[in-house]
């Protein structure tokens, strides 16, 4: 079993909880080959958490920036923060220098594998106030869809 959730109490109750999720119809056997899965996951999950939360100050940067490239991780940002109003065109990533890609992906990863507790908005520092910078400065744009 992987081990990334180094912390042996958050372990524990993090298996506590997934066998309270677990299926009841399963043998011991079965029962432990499930937890250990989800155990998979949920080290994975925090992997990819730490990836997004040490990417999204690149990304934020670069979204900030007036160029194509930072459309297309403000657009990321947006489309993040508000699906329903945001399009984010993935094939614009192509346009990407490798390390902003990562970045971009980094923070896509985390966003789409894990429902994630907190919005995107709530990991960057002064948050809002950039989410509503960059809304205000692409709101224009074809890729602000609103609410239709």
């Amino acid at each position: 079993m992987s081990t990334l959730i180094n912390n042996v109490p958050e372990r524990e109750q993090l298996r506590s909880y997934l066998m309270n999720m677990a299926p009841h119809n399963l043998s011991p056997y079965q029962l432990e080959e499930w937890l250990s899965e989800q155990m998979v996951i949920e080290d994975y999950r925090h992997q990819a958490l730490k990836k997004m939360i040490a990417a999204l100050p690149k990304v934020v940067e670069l979204a900030q920036t007036k160029c194509s490239a930072g459309h297309v991780a403000a657009t990321l940002l947006l489309n993040l923060y508000n699906r329903h109003e945001w399009h984010f065109d993935l094939v614009g990533m192509r346009n990407l220098d490798f390390d902003n890609w990562r970045a971009c992906m980094d923070v896509l990863s985390y966003q789409t594998l894990s429902s994630p507790n907190r919005d995107v908005h709530h990991y960057i520092a002064d948050g809002s106030k950039i989410i509503h910078q960059l809304w205000s400065r692409y709101e224009s744009t074809s890729n602000y869809i609103g609410r239709k």
